[in-house]
């Protein structure tokens, strides 16, 4: 990763774009953990301590989730196994924002992590682990190439290693968000830095919520989102409807 990421600034530099390829590596220093989920999963999360955040397959043991037959879910024992030997049941998955926006496929509220809660325990990989086996044609049980992964403290340069040529002279600032998280219709179309949190999460390691207005509309949503921010402040997070 860092042979990468000297590369990526040497090419900066012969496009003029290393001060501003520098400032986006600045941004992404302060980047957040962001999952998302659709407000109903989102209001169960924030209701109590002992809700805990499940992964695909701690929920497919416990009887309450069954595989989609789509090819992600159909692909997801040997790949999780290949990039998480041993422990993939225990890994949480979520993305790298600057604005606090998660991949909105995934569902429409964003749920912000507090880095005091999974920087110790959490890596930062290139792109979705699914996408990436299938474009490097991964071989079950071989592990992945190195270079991709990075440890939470290093994520800005993993990065800068990925984006760099998505930024040149004349990028903006505001250009930043949309570059390190591309929103698209599909889970298996957005682009992001995956970020892979080991063991358990509940409401005390969220920070934030944030909601879009338009998922706030109805009765039972206001009164849904209400409890949230309740819930939130007993934790000393936050919502956020915008």
């Amino acid at each position: 990763m860092h042979a990468r990421r000297t590369h990526a600034y040497e090419e900066a530099v012969r496009r003029g774009a290393e001060h501003v390829l520098r400032s986006f590596e600045e941004a992404v220093r302060q980047s957040k953990a962001v999952l998302c989920r659709q407000l109903s999963v989102a209001n169960w999360l924030v209701s109590s301590d002992n809700v805990l955040f499940g992964t695909f397959w701690l929920e497919i043991e416990a009887g309450i989730r069954s595989p989609e037959q789509n090819s992600f879910d159909q692909a997801r024992g040997a790949v999780d196994a290949t990039f998480f030997p041993h422990y993939h049941r225990e890994i949480r998955f979520a993305a790298l924002s600057i604005d606090e926006q998660g991949p909105l496929p995934y569902g429409p509220c964003s749920i912000v992590l507090r880095d005091s809660n999974v920087a110790h325990r959490s890596t930062v990989f290139e792109e979705n682990s699914l996408v990436f086996a299938r474009q490097f044609k991964i071989i079950v049980g071989n592990p992945p190439p190195l270079g991709y992964r990075a440890v939470w403290n290093d994520r800005h340069k993993l990065a800068v290693a990925k984006l760099h040529e998505r930024i040149d002279r004349a990028t903006d600032r505001g250009d930043f968000a949309g570059i390190l998280l591309k929103q698209a219709a599909g889970t298996d179309e957005v682009e992001f830095v995956e970020v892979h949190i080991y063991g358990s999460l509940n409401r005390s390691a969220i920070e934030c919520v944030r909601i879009p207005q338009k998922e706030v509309r109805s009765p039972e949503a206001k009164v849904i989102v209400k409890s949230m921010g309740r819930k939130l402040a007993e934790v000393g997070a936050t919502l956020v409807v915008y």
